[in-house]
Formats: structure tokens, sequence, C-alpha cells
């Protein structure tokens, strides 16, 4: 539980992540290249695309546990993201 914190105050540009549509269950594997407020931009298969945080799950690798959270837990600017304060829900 240490590695949702840290995902959710850190930075996200440069991590390499699978996207999990939540209609659907279509999987993506890519690398984030850009973060906006509702928005990723990620590199997957030398294309870019731009896809809706809200509408995906985000799973990262963190060392030997897969990580999988919500992308609408991550809908703010990157900014405030990262100086905001956590709810103690974990």
């Amino acid at each position: 539980m240490d590695n949702i914190p840290k995902l959710l105050k850190g930075e996200l540009i440069g991590r390499k992540l699978r996207l999990i549509r939540d209609s659907d269950g279509f999987a993506l594997t890519a690398k984030i290249i850009d973060e906006t407020r509702n928005t990723l931009v990620v590199e997957a298969s030398n294309r870019k695309k731009r896809l809706s945080k809200a509408l995906y799950t985000l799973e990262f690798d963190e060392g030997d546990k897969l990580v999988r959270m919500s992308g609408k837990l991550f809908l703010k600017r990157p900014e405030e993201r990262i100086k905001s304060k956590l709810m103690k829900r974990w």
C-alpha cells in the first residue's frame, strides 16, 4: 500500500504502464510522454496517443508488485496533484 501515495504524488512522465479501458477491457502498454489535467499523452508502437484519464485503469509495475489504480484518481493538473495532501483512505 505504500506505493499508492507515492504514485499519486509522483511524476508520471517517463513511466511505463499498462492502460486498461474500463468499458471493454482493451489494454495498451505504453510510456507516458505528457500529462494534462484530464489526459495522458502516451507513446505506443512508435505512435503518440492522447487518452482520457477517466476512461482507463492504470497499471504500474512497481518492482515485484503490480499496482492497479483508477485513472479518476489522477484527475488533477500534474503540479496540483504533486503538491496536494492525500486523504487517508489507505
